[in-house]
């Protein structure tokens, strides 16, 4: 069980996480937002630690907190949970991983994932514009048959 500091530390360190990834997002003609771009090498943050607490088994967004080798916490924002599931991602706490995506500069900063490397797996949760991989929904029919190539005539 996780002792209320630790909790407290992940309120602190996401509290305003929300904001921080809103002024740094592009909003599109359509009025949608999307997150920073992630495409860019040069912004690009890779950080290695041990998970100290997760929400993860919760509704909504992933979200971490990485004890770094240096001993600095850093708040990370995964994916939503259902997606964690599917593409196999625990991402409990005590566990040791990479995160690789785009660092959200704020009060406290914030990493806006685009891979994580668990149990030396590398699994990919954002494309490079940002958005989630979507999870295959359990009531999607299943894709068509494939009749093969179409033949050269």
């Amino acid at each position: 069980m996780h002792s209320i500091a630790a909790l407290a530390a992940l309120c602190a360190l996401l509290g305003s996480a929300a904001a921080q990834v809103a002024a740094a997002a592009e909003a599109t003609p359509d009025g949608r937002t999307l997150l920073p771009k992630l495409t860019d090498e040069t912004g690009t943050t890779e950080a290695t630690g041990r998970i100290l607490s997760s929400t993860r088994g919760k509704p909504g967004p992933v979200r971490l907190v990485l004890e770094l080798k240096d001993g600095d916490s850093l708040a990370v924002l995964v994916a939503p949970d259902d997606l964690c599931t599917h593409l196999g991602l625990s991402l409990q706490p005590d566990e040791e991983i990479t995160v690789i995506g785009k660092e959200v500069k704020g009060s406290r900063p914030l990493l806006v994932t685009r891979m994580v490397v668990e149990k030396g797996r590398r699994v990919v949760v954002r494309d490079a514009e940002g958005r989630w991989l979507r999870a295959p929904r359990e009531d999607a029919p299943a894709p068509a048959p494939s009749g093969g190539l179409p033949r050269g005539e």
